[in-house]
């Protein structure tokens, strides 16, 4: 909610963010895909943090469910803690994917 373009290397390919709760600093890595998709407003994302975001994205995952044959309606909650397991799974370490 709080991403700006300011935050985005575009040369890097990363996002460099200080995370409000902690106060650390996090360095993300950003495909081509996500660059596209951060585009070049400010903020990048306008409609997160917003009820009518929350409800616009719960709508594209629950459709991506329903296309992938998923019985069970995709939320943002669900979407949050698939990417995390599929982290783990993957490799990553907990820490990383807790923070």
């Amino acid at each position: 909610m709080t991403l700006r373009q300011a935050d985005i290397d575009r040369e890097a390919m990363l996002m460099i963010k200080r995370q409000v709760k902690t106060g650390g600093v996090v360095y993300i890595p950003l495909s081509v895909q996500a660059l596209e998709m951060a585009g070049t407003d400010d903020p990048p994302f306008p409609y997160l943090g917003t009820k009518a975001g929350q409800i616009k994205t719960n709508v594209v995952l629950r459709k991506w469910g329903e296309a992938a044959g998923l019985s069970k309606p995709v939320t943002w909650h669900i979407a949050r803690h698939t990417a995390a397991t599929l982290l783990l799974e993957a490799g990553a370490d907990v820490y990383t994917v807790q923070h």
